[in-house]
């Protein structure tokens, strides 16, 4: 098999490149996908797609180069869901709105690829997590760190310092 691996940040490719040679990577656009149609068996987005520009024009584009029994397969998170109770939410002020905006639903990806013919569509939850922190190690949380997830990435320093004080 061939593989690629596609991102639009030059040191995220580096990173990538130091992980795997048996991948080409590719520096370019979610918007425009740089290859020709019917290419693919499977098309994976992993936690990206809250990145991207035009998200469902991503879904559009992606239904083009896979093959006619092609499998695109999104793995995000759904902060639209009722069932999303993230402590993120509760004490850093403004990260749900934030990703309110950021994040399509995935009802919303999900009427995308029916209204362009993708077949077989499928949501899930596929993982949850559920650990229990008391006291001090919640601090310890790796999603506490500044640099632990986007939604914490995106804070300025007093957002950041009084979403921990509030802890």
């Amino acid at each position: 098999s061939k593989l690629f691996g596609l991102d639009y940040s030059k040191g995220m490719l580096i990173e990538a490149c130091k992980a795997s040679n048996r991948c080409t990577f590719i520096n370019a656009d979610a918007d425009c996908l740089p290859f020709r149609e019917d290419k693919f068996d499977l098309i994976f987005s992993v936690n990206a797609i809250h990145f991207f520009n035009n998200k469902l024009k991503f879904i559009r584009n992606t239904s083009k180069i896979l093959k006619r029994k092609g499998t695109l397969c999104i793995i995000e998170f759904d902060p639209h869901a009722d069932s999303t109770d993230w402590y993120i939410y509760k004490y850093f002020s403004g990260s749900y709105k934030r990703d309110i905006e950021r994040y399509p639903s995935f009802e919303t990806m999900k009427e995308e690829m029916q209204n362009i013919g993708l077949q077989k569509i499928c949501l899930g939850l596929i993982d949850k997590i559920n650990t229990d922190k008391h006291n001090c190690s919640v601090l310890a949380d790796h999603f506490l760190d500044q640099k632990g997830s986007s939604q914490m990435a995106m804070l300025n320093q007093k957002e950041y310092e009084s979403g921990l004080n509030r802890i």
